[in-house]
C-alpha cells in the first residue's frame, strides 16, 4: 500500500531521533519486516521509549523485537511484544491512530475505504545505549517509521 507522509519538521526543541530521513523518488516508503537487523550507527544512544509507525497489510500480527543494547562487554538482546493492526480496519488494541487516510494509491487507481497507520510506543525496562534492532519476519507488517525518546 502507499501513503503519503510529510516529514516532520527538523528541530532541536525535542530529544527525539528519526531513523528515517528523506527517500530518493523511487525508493520505497515503508519498510517490510522481514526478519532484517536495523543498525542505529550515528542514532544509537540511551533510549526510554521506541515510537513506531506502522500497520499490518493484511492481518493482525503479534510478534516480538528484538532490541539490541550495549553492555560493557558486548552487546545484549531484550524481546519486546508488538501487536500491529491491520491498515484497514480500526484499532484492535486500543492504539493511537496515528495517520488516517480516506483512501489509497494502487496499481489499479484510487481505491475509496479508509486506511490508518498506527502509532506504537515501546517503553524500555532499563533504559541504556540501544546499538540495534531486530525486526520480526512477518512480511505483513510495514514500518513508516521509528523515532528513539531520549
Amino acid at each position: 500500500f502507499f501513503l503519503m507522509i510529510r516529514r516532520p519538521p527538523r528541530s532541536t526543541l525535542f530529544p527525539y531521533t528519526t531513523l528515517f530521513r528523506s527517500k530518493g523518488i523511487k525508493a520505497k516508503n515503508f519498510i517490510v519486516c522481514k526478519g532484517q537487523k536495523i543498525d542505529l550507527g550515528s542514532s544509537a544512544g540511551q533510549c526510554k521509549v521506541l515510537h513506531i509507525l506502522a500497520a499490518s497489510s493484511s492481518k493482525p500480527a503479534s510478534t516480538t523485537l528484538g532490541l539490541i543494547f550495549a553492555e560493557q562487554i558486548g552487546t545484549s538482546e531484550d524481546q519486546y511484544a508488538l501487536a500491529v493492526s491491520p491498515w484497514n480496519q480500526p484499532p484492535l488494541r486500543n492504539e493511537l491512530v496515528a495517520f488516517r487516510a480516506p483512501y489509497t494509491y494502487t496499481t489499479k487507481g484510487i481505491e475509496e475505504g479508509e486506511v490508518s497507520l498506527y502509532h506504537y510506543q515501546i517503553k524500555i525496562r532499563d533504559p541504556h545505549k540501544l546499538v540495534a534492532i531486530n525486526l520480526p519476519n512477518i512480511p505483513d507488517i510495514k514500518i513508516a517509521g521509528i523515532t528513539l525518546e531520549k
